[in-house]
């Protein structure tokens, strides 16, 4: 069974995104090319569509990572580790128990067990997204990264749903850029929905017909969204959006 995915259309002139969901479930209002006038850039964004966490989700993982903090701070304290870290602090003295530099380490391993457990949060939920970006009589950049959630984006989404301002559940995340192209707009043929095979399945892909090198006219064709394969719905949203502005172009 694949994955449902959710489709974001952002623009130059819209603040909040267009959201469409590839789940049959979920319908959303499609939209004419010919109604559609171009702007200063369109950008679809592809990702997992997971399930929406509520507030009581959030308050829970908070609390999960943050006993898991505290039951890697204990193991390191309670055992030798933290005698050998004070040593090496101070090996010529022979009492290496002073209160500040017990605190400063202990505050320096606290900051160490935030950041193991931060990195395995963020491995285990980490995301793989993919974008189509087009500029009128500029180009097109398609791009994948991998996104990673970490536990500040988490207090900050909490206080974005507390304090009723969105724009601070957009910081906290990072994102590690996977693949990135840039086609110029004089290069770029036409943007296609193929009929592809993929171990014995049928599938439909968007690509983009480019040419090849400047010195000849052979052409290529690049997969848009290759690590996700989106279903033909989203495909053909994307595909729709984008007449208006390679056909001016």
């Amino acid at each position: 069974m694949r994955k449902d995915y959710v489709l974001e259309v952002r623009s130059s002139d819209a603040k909040c995104p267009e959201v469409i969901y590839q789940d049959d479930r979920k319908r959303t209002k499609s939209t004419d090319a010919s109604e559609i006038k171009p702007q200063k850039y369109m950008k679809f964004s592809v990702r997992s569509a997971r399930q929406h966490d509520g507030t009581l989700a959030l308050v829970m993982q908070l609390v999960l990572l943050a006993a898991a903090v505290y039951a890697l701070y204990i193991a390191i304290c309670n055992g030798q580790m933290l005698e050998t870290i004070l040593r090496s602090v101070q090996p010529e003295k022979p009492r290496w128990d002073g209160v500040w530099t017990l605190r400063t380490v202990r505050t320096l391993v606290c900051l160490f067990c935030y950041q193991v457990v931060n990195w395995g949060y963020g491995s285990l939920l980490a995301q793989t997204e993919e974008s189509l970006i087009i500029i009128p009589n500029l180009g097109v950049q398609s791009e994948s990264y991998l996104v990673r959630k970490s536990g500040s984006a988490l207090v900050l989404l909490l206080l974005s749903r507390v304090l009723g301002k969105s724009e601070l559940s957009r910081h906290g995340h990072t994102a590690k850029t996977l693949n990135r192209q840039f086609f110029p707009m004089e290069d770029v043929h036409d943007l296609a929905i193929v009929e592809g095979f993929k171990n014995f399945q049928v599938l439909f892909y968007l690509a983009l017909v480019v040419r090849e090198c400047p010195q000849n006219d052979r052409l290529q064709m690049v997969v848009i969204f290759p690590n996700l394969l989106p279903r033909k719905k989203l495909l053909q949203a994307v595909w729709r959006r984008s007449r208006a502005y390679l056909d001016n172009s």
